[in-house]
């Protein structure tokens, strides 16, 4: 399995700043995949150290840029120099791809003027015009980053049918649960699709890191 943590993990732990501290911890489970949460635009100027430079370099990267504006979680509508900027901080750390929530984005064909990969994660249908139906064109041009919690009320059949061009899959610890009481049916569709599995939800103990690591890799290896 292709298993990758996010330095969202450590959200509770260290401040939106603390950027290179979350890196350097995610060294003590040596995932295969890490992926760089930039949760506010403001983040994509901290620099990155050079001894995590030398351990992302050994890994394969990705980028989270949901990009919100303040701690209400307000969205940002991303201007195409702020794209710029992401983008040069993808190539910088070798970003295999950059995760992009579809409501940041007022004009698709602008991505076409960069040259790297851009994929769309989908959202809370609850609270988002943006459904996996209704992303169906972006994802077939762009990738999907599938959120299983945010697609937690569509049947399971449906799910299959709409994971088109899957790029990469977010993982909460919260799932966990889920799979516990409905057995493995409830990641059968997941299972064994060669992309990677990136866990992302805060954590409140490095203890119980470790446990919900060995616990996923028994549900998907």
């Amino acid at each position: 399995m292709k298993l990758g943590l996010s330095t969202g993990i450590f959200h509770k732990f260290y401040g939106e700043e603390e950027l290179n501290r979350k890196i350097s911890h995610l060294s003590i489970w040596d995932p295969e995949y890490i992926e760089i949460l930039y949760i506010r635009p403001y983040m994509l100027d901290i620099p990155i150290g050079e001894e995590n430079k030398f351990f992302l370099n050994k890994k394969k990267v990705t980028i989270h840029a949901p990009f919100y504006q303040n701690s209400n979680r307000e969205k940002c509508i991303l201007s195409e120099n702020e794209l710029s900027k992401l983008v040069r901080v993808a190539k910088k750390i070798n970003a295999l791809h950059i995760v992009l929530h579809p409501d940041t984005i007022n004009n698709f064909k602008i991505l076409d003027k960069f040259d790297v990969k851009f994929i769309f994660e989908n959202l809370d249908e609850q609270v988002s015009n943006f459904t996996l139906e209704s992303m169906e064109n972006i994802i077939k041009k762009h990738g999907l980053c599938f959120d299983r919690i945010h697609a937690r009320n569509l049947s399971h059949d449906k799910i299959k049918k709409l994971l088109i061009n899957l790029c990469e899959i977010h993982f909460n610890f919260d799932e966990l649960t889920s799979f516990l009481i409905n057995g493995t049916k409830e990641y059968n569709i997941l299972r064994g699709m060669d992309v990677p599995i990136i866990i992302e939800t805060r954590i409140r103990s490095l203890d119980r890191t470790s446990q919900v690591i060995k616990k996923i890799k028994e549900i998907f290896d």
